[in-house]
């Protein structure tokens, strides 16, 4: 049986973002470059998260292609924009 990936090595990069409702896969500078849609800190996350690492935030952008959620953890000095 063939079965076809979704994914390719390219888009499990450091710097390669991808959708995983739709695939569409983009580079971080590009996902960096959609309005942030929330920005979560290790305050939001500690009722959630046993333990999550001083300085690192998950940002929520939209994906370009069909809108939905993408969220990647990021240093907190990242989130300033």
């Amino acid at each position: 049986m063939n079965a076809t990936k979704r994914t390719s090595h390219a888009t499990c990069r450091g710097d390669v973002v991808q959708c995983a409702r739709c695939g569409h896969a983009c580079a971080v500078a590009a996902w960096r470059a959609t309005p942030r849609q929330h920005a979560l800190t290790r305050a939001d996350l500690a009722g959630v998260v046993t333990e999550w690492p001083a300085g690192v935030t998950v940002e929520v952008r939209a994906c370009a292609a069909c809108g939905g959620a993408i969220a990647r953890a990021v240093p907190d000095a990242a989130t300033a924009a």
